[in-house]
């Protein structure tokens, strides 16, 4: 834990989705993730939210959208990975605490969102994903992206 702490403090920005692993990590915000209703169905109360855990005060913050802790966005189904998420959460999530240029670090790649959106948004990403499965469908949509991306210049 320490050394994931020391790596994450040099970030501008951390933010997490499960709170028990972090609890030593001050939590400069806590975004709630509005799915619109749409929750997965199980034989209790469907899952309308989730919390979204910004760690640490980032270095740089520019809020000019004037997005507030309750992001409405529905979820995504992505094909091959059940916990997909939306392009528009890891964009809130960037997008006022980065530059172009900026590196984005995702420990749980899944399916290559938060990868997409920084190539879409010129910055630079490091996933890690301990699934070989998921690791080779992160492959294969981020070189989808990157072939789109070269198609429009």
């Amino acid at each position: 834990m320490h050394g994931i702490q020391e790596i994450f403090t040099e970030q501008k920005a951390i933010f997490y989705t499960l709170y028990n692993g972090f609890r030593k990590f001050p939590i400069w915000a806590e975004i709630i993730w509005d799915r619109c209703g749409i929750g997965n169905p199980t034989s209790r109360y469907h899952t309308a939210d989730e919390r979204v855990y910004q760690i640490q005060k980032p270095k740089k913050w520019n809020n000019s959208k004037g997005l507030t802790n309750i992001w409405r966005i529905p979820p995504t189904r992505n094909n091959g990975h059940v916990c997909s998420f939306p392009t528009q959460l890891v964009l809130n999530c960037i997008e006022p605490t980065t530059d172009e240029g900026d590196t984005i670090i995702d420990p749980y790649l899944g399916t290559g969102t938060s990868a997409i959106v920084a190539i879409k948004n010129k910055r630079r990403f490091i996933g890690i994903e301990n699934s070989e499965k998921y690791f080779e469908l992160s492959c294969e949509n981020i070189e989808n992206e990157i072939k789109q991306t070269e198609l429009i210049l």
